[in-house]
């Protein structure tokens, strides 16, 4: 087709006339057989004035083999060259890209034309008919100098034709620019796509893509580009923040606000399979959630940490609108790609991040703990950062003396499910984060707040190795409270559990110093700590210790010794009848042991009556011999006075 139009353009510039003219004399032949001149201009219809003799000022030279056959020879052979060379290159397109060996936009087949296809069509169409226009006869060549690069061509027409002609060719730079910018747009999306598909763990190799999947990458893309122009829209509107105190801030611009964040949130969840954000978006979209999230937060409520019965929650008046930027966050972190986003969550950020739980809100507490969750899982490389930041957090709140922290609880949630995951046998680093981190941490007197988390973590440890349970409960022992009646009863529960999950072959090293401080307890005047203590005797695990330790002996009398303190005078009734029920118990396992024990220290207690009468004796006698030598100096001192 694009011959038959090129053709018929070509007709009314012809001029038989001169294809006659005879003029060998004038011809330049070097210039006319030079490479440039004749191999360059061989192509399509250049071919057919340069081999028509045309030279300069007009004169031809006469065809050989006389009349318009060269004419005719070259555009028959002419149209046969390009129908063969564009044949030949679309073909072998095709297949490189059947192959993969180019790119995907060369993929698609001419059963169904894409609009790339359309648009190159028609490209090539006009750029084939403004040649033939300007380079058919009779258009003179006119050669300034003897080189070929000073060739200038000057048409043979009027102004108005030129102009034409030049805003033809102005049309023809845009188009190529603009077909230029859409390939490398798709070629932008490919990569990314392809990039994602060959990370993929279970890919398959990709199939050549066709018309279809053309298509889809174009909406996409377009679709894509519509969205990122709103999410930049919304970021703009949602960057300024708010202090939610000063009475000049308007009440309806912040609903506005939160309105806005909420409809980003709901353009970014549906992306599933990984929002493609480019730079230009996530960097002004990282930028506000920091402007929102790392603020200065309230001085905390209460200086010392109560009970979790006794938490309550202190509702922020930010939280409407911290609430959708966590979402934001978290979504972005759970659909895009590490890679991409490591620009952006550096050190920095998960520092600040740790610092905001300390905040006194539950609920953004627990944003807080999804999020630093969710990225530790995914961003392998900081996983070592974070554990020692998290390090850093515990240890200055146990030895700094920093009593306000409200998130040591969450924090050792996330370390609970981290330490889940750690492999056995344990590094020494793991070893040392547990007793150089975590059994520091049951001596801060607020530590019945996060106990349970607490002790969940330390229990992960004596499960992956039981050999760690003795420098457990020798920590424990160690950071005992002497006055705090509430730590003593959560830790004597920590001790039961670990209890039952020690072997036996780590009684032997506990077992002495564990029953004595559990008869210490039972001997308490507070009656919630002895009765705790007490109960201890129902775990089995607990009282196969103490009978099979290598000095059950000792062990045994240490225990009835406090058993028959309490028989005689604690206080509490309820204290007494627990204490009869375990001795009842004990007697009836070693009935020898016991009595032996009793013997003994019956034996003791007469020692030691006889050991204190004996003393009492000593200071008595002292005070005979002071009070003798005090009147035997009277009476000196009164015989040397004169009468």
């Amino acid at each position: 087709m694009s011959f038959l139009v090129m053709g018929a353009l070509a007709v009314p510039k012809l001029k038989p006339s001169r294809w006659l003219v005879l003029g060998l004399s004038n011809v330049d032949w070097g210039l006319y057989l030079n490479t440039h001149t004749l191999f360059w201009n061989l192509n399509y219809w250049d071919s057919i004035s340069t081999l028509a003799g045309e030279v300069d000022n007009g004169t031809f030279l006469r065809p050989y083999h006389g009349g318009v056959l060269p004419l005719e020879a070259s555009a028959v052979s002419n149209m046969g060259m390009f129908v063969a060379e564009m044949s030949s290159d679309s073909f072998q397109l095709l297949g490189m890209a059947e192959s993969q060996e180019v790119e995907v936009w060369n993929a698609p087949r001419w059963d169904y034309v894409p609009q790339l296809s359309w648009r190159l069509l028609l490209l090539k169409t006009f750029s084939t008919v403004l040649g033939s226009i300007n380079q058919a006869p009779p258009p003179c060549l006119k050669y300034t100098g003897r080189k070929p690069k000073t060739l200038k061509i000057m048409f043979c027409s009027t102004d108005i034709e030129r102009k034409t002609m030049m805003q033809k060719v102005g049309f023809l730079i845009h188009e190529v620019r603009s077909i230029k910018r859409y390939l490398l747009r798709l070629r932008q999306i490919e990569k990314r796509r392809m990039g994602a598909h060959r990370n993929s763990p279970k890919s398959k190799k990709m199939k050549a893509n066709t018309l279809k999947s053309l298509l889809e990458l174009d909406s996409m893309y377009r679709r894509r580009s519509s969205e990122h122009y709103g999410i930049l829209s919304l970021i703009s509107h949602c960057s300024y923040t708010s202090t939610f105190v000063d009475p000049s801030e308007s009440p309806s611009l912040q609903c506005l606000k939160r309105d806005k964040l909420i409809k980003l949130l709901s353009l970014l969840k549906p992306m599933r399979d990984g929002p493609c954000l480019p730079d230009e978006v996530l960097s002004p979209l990282f930028s506000m959630i920091q402007d929102h999230l790392f603020r200065r937060l309230p001085p905390p409520s209460t200086s010392i940490l109560l009970d979790e019965d006794d938490l309550i929650a202190t509702p922020a008046a930010t939280w409407p609108h911290l609430q959708p930027v966590y979402d934001i966050l978290l979504c972005l972190v759970t659909n895009m790609e590490p890679k991409t986003l490591g620009e952006y969550i550096k050190d920095s950020f998960i520092l600040n991040l740790l610092a905001l739980f300390k905040s006194d809100d539950v609920r953004e507490r627990e944003s807080l703990k999804k999020l630093y969750h969710q990225i530790y899982s995914k961003f392998h490389g900081s996983r070592s950062f974070m554990r020692k930041a998290m390090n850093d957090v515990f240890l200055h709140y146990t030895f700094e003396g920093d009593e306000k922290h409200a998130g040591i609880g969450d924090l050792l949630e996330i370390l609970g499910t981290i330490i889940n995951g750690f492999s056995v046998p344990l590094k020494e680093e793991h070893r040392l984060l547990l007793m150089r981190v975590l059994m520091p941490l049951h001596r801060p007197k607020g530590m019945q707040a996060y106990h349970k988390q607490l002790a969940y973590c330390v229990h992960q440890f004596v499960e992956k190795e039981p050999v760690l349970g003795v420098a457990v409960v020798s920590g424990i022992l160690r950071y005992w409270p002497t006055t705090n009646c509430h730590k003593e009863i959560v830790l004597i529960g920590e001790l039961g559990d670990l209890v039952e999950n020690m072997e036996t072959e780590e009684y032997k090293a506990i077992a002495l110093p564990l029953c004595k401080r559990i008869t210490k307890c039972f001997n308490s005047q507070n009656s919630q700590v002895a009765e705790r203590a007490l109960y201890m005797w129902n775990n089995e695990r607990f009282v196969k210790m103490a009978l099979q330790a290598e000095a059950v002996e000792e062990v045994l009398s240490v225990v009835v010794e406090g058993m028959e303190e309490n028989v005689r005078g604690h206080w509490s009734k309820s204290v007494r009848q627990l204490t009869h029920s375990v001795k009842e118990m004990l007697v009836e396992m070693e009935p020898v042991l016991y009595a032996r024990c009793l013997v003994q220290l019956d034996h003791r207690h007469l020692e030691a009556e006889a050991e204190a009468e004996t003393k009492r004796k000593q200071r008595w006698e002292r005070v005979e011999m002071a009070a003798k030598l005090n009147q035997f100096i009277l009476e000196s001192l009164r015989s040397g006075l004169p009468d």
